[in-house]
């Protein structure tokens, strides 16, 4: 078992451990095989001192756990863990440094045992159906069980189907389009609008371009991109009009909104200066406005529609996905 950033000690310590107890190597820091029947992951916590935690498979209705609190209990309070949760018993070592290799194998038989012998204990053969002969401890999704292959393709057929109902497009999601639509142009607006105010309000004429200010209008475009941009890309996600098409009707959502949200940006200028709000006038004055943007604030527009459209992607990328029945 390679093991990084662990001393020779700690290293041949678990190296051992997992040789005696006939462990499958999943990774530099897990292992997993059979307990007494229990199927059981074993993963590194840290380096030093060295720490492990155990995943013992167990019966999800079982709540006798008071035998394997009392083993337990000879270990200091602040070096051990234990719970049970979505049918899996969960023991943390934090310091193993000072337990010898006996004494760990022996710990883990007692708490086998006392599992075994208590409601949490599992029914022999694959865990879905009770296959007594095709059945294998296996390591899924970060969790040790005992299946049978049939019903492992079964699992994973079935979390395909959970999934992609999960995902499905929805007439509610289309309804919410147009509302998606306007929170982009309106969250446009009212940004640039009210960085125009602030400028004006602390007599900003030049922005000196340095460390500071690019962190700090980086950060803030970032941060608008996200707002604007990752419900808009949940609702593209599911709905059903943008079918497989989902990056580039991101793309052109988020564009059309922008090029919206700058004509309703002039509108409003227009309405600070003249007290008249005429979005058709705006729309014809957006491209002179455009025009006499310095090269720094077109860059800054550039970027804020840029950060809109990722965090959208991002979020229209982003599937509902649920574990393995296992």
């Amino acid at each position: 078992m390679e093991l990084h950033d662990m001393s020779n000690g700690g290293h041949d310590k678990i190296e051992l451990l997992v040789n005696e107890l006939a462990f499958i190597v999943v990774d530099d820091d897990t292992a997993f095989g059979d307990l007494h029947g229990i199927p059981t992951a074993m993963t590194i916590l840290s380096a030093d001192p060295p720490g492990l935690m155990f995943q013992l498979k167990v019966d999800p209705s079982g709540t006798e756990t008071q035998t394997v609190l009392n083993l337990l209990e000879s270990l200091p309070q602040c070096n051990r863990s234990f719970s049970v949760e979505d049918g899996r018993a969960w023991i943390s070592l934090y310091d193993v440094s000072d337990l010898d290799i006996a004494s760990i194998l022996l710990l883990l038989d007692r708490i086998a045992n006392a599992l075994l012998a208590s409601d949490l204990a599992l029914e022999p053969g694959c865990l879905r159906c009770g296959n007594l002969i095709d059945a294998q401890v296996m390591y899924v999704e970060g969790r040790a069980t005992r299946l049978c292959p049939n019903c492992l393709a079964d699992a994973d057929k079935e979390r395909h189907e959970v999934e992609s109902q999960l995902n499905r497009g929805s007439l509610r999601a289309i309804l919410g389009l147009p509302g998606a639509y306007l929170f982009v142009t309106a969250g446009w607006a009212i940004f640039w609008t009210l960085l125009d105010m602030a400028l004006e309000y602390w007599r900003v004429e030049v922005i000196e371009i340095n460390q500071f200010t690019v962190i700090l209008i980086c950060g803030l475009l970032a941060g608008v991109g996200y707002v604007l941009g990752w419900p808009v890309g949940a609702t593209l996600r599911q709905s059903i009009a943008t079918g497989k098409a989902l990056h580039a009707t991101s793309v052109f959502f988020i564009l059309v909104a922008a090029m919206s949200g700058e004509i309703l940006y002039v509108g409003l200028s227009l309405l600070r200066m003249a007290g008249v709000f005429d979005l058709r006038a705006a729309a014809g004055f957006v491209g002179q406005v455009v025009s006499n943007y310095s090269g720094f604030w077109i860059v800054c527009k550039l970027a804020l529609s840029g950060a809109v459209g990722f965090f959208c992607i991002l979020s229209a990328s982003k599937r509902k996905t649920v574990k393995l029945d296992v």
